[in-house]
């Protein structure tokens, strides 16, 4: 009898590894399809990526934060949030305060074209809602742009949750951001 209990206590060791070791390798190939996020990207990091380097000409200067989406969800995340935080202290720094800033959405290959194109409109609209209504930002200052599935993170897994973010540009001066008939260029 005592040798069917070490036979088993032997199987639940050989499932209980073959179970973490399928953990580890879905893991990876979730971190190869961008499905597992980065840590936060701090506001001195931010300024660092956006603020103009002096005598040079601003040229679009971004950074791609980690602000993820649920699938089909305009709806901003606690981590999204805090990411959030570190760009609206970068943005009232003295280094970015006068800049203006392209808010990009973006969504992963699933869907139709134009339900993508809607979906990373709102999100873009909800990071700059939650800037506008969380620090001192002029609204003028901020523009929000929706890019459906055109500019994929990863387009090796188009359907990975790292396509599912927002991107952040620095758009220049005023003058070289307004058209004459004062639409945004992008």
């Amino acid at each position: 009898m005592s040798g069917d209990g070490e036979q088993g206590n032997q199987n639940m060791y050989k499932i209980t590894g073959y179970i973490a070791a399928l953990s580890l390798l879905t893991a990876s190939a979730d971190m190869l399809a961008g499905e597992i996020t980065s840590s936060t990207i701090y506001s001195t990091q931010i300024i660092q990526s956006l603020a103009p380097i002096q005598g040079q000409v601003i040229a679009n200067r971004a950074i791609d934060l980690d602000i993820r989406f649920s699938l089909g969800s305009a709806k901003l995340s606690s981590k999204a949030r805090a990411q959030l935080n570190e760009l609206g202290k970068a943005l009232t720094s003295e280094q970015l305060k006068l800049a203006h800033i392209g808010i990009y959405g973006h969504t992963d290959s699933r869907g139709s074209a134009r339900s993508n194109l809607i979906l990373s409109q709102k999100r873009a609209q909800s990071v700059l809602n939650y800037l506008l209504k969380n620090f001192t930002i002029n609204k003028h200052r901020l523009a929000a742009k929706g890019f459906g599935e055109e500019r994929l993170k990863n387009p090796i897994a188009p359907k990975a949750a790292a396509n599912r973010r927002v991107e952040i540009a620095n758009l220049g001066s005023e003058r070289d951001v307004f058209n004459r008939d004062g639409t945004i260029q992008w």
